[in-house]
């Protein structure tokens, strides 16, 4: 066997760590898509917004907003925001005035 002075080890126990490179959130473009559901809900509605052209701290921001003026609760998931009432109309209306829906 072979040993070349530039061959790179393919395990080491050696204490220095790799750090990971950090991922880019990546930003949908184009509208927002909102739906009512009750799937996996016991029949109770809920307005899912998807495909948010926001980075994730402030769809949070706006998600917070919009469930004050909604009066309730809403949760962020995976990219999307979840509002607990079957206002889908509403929820439109309050994305049309941050403008980020259109019809």
């Amino acid at each position: 066997m072979r040993r070349d002075e530039e061959a790179v080890p393919v395990f080491s126990t050696a204490k220095e760590t790799v750090k990971p490179t950090p991922k880019k959130e990546t930003v949908p473009k184009g509208p927002c898509q909102v739906r009512l559901d009750t799937k996996a809900r016991r029949g109770k509605q809920v307005v899912i917004v998807s495909n948010i052209p926001l980075e994730s701290a402030k769809a949070k921001e706006l998600m917070r907003s919009m469930q004050a003026k909604l009066a309730c609760t809403a949760t962020f998931k995976d990219g999307e925001m979840l509002f607990n009432v079957p206002k889908k109309e509403l929820v439109i209306e309050l994305l049309q005035d941050a403008g980020l829906y259109r019809k």
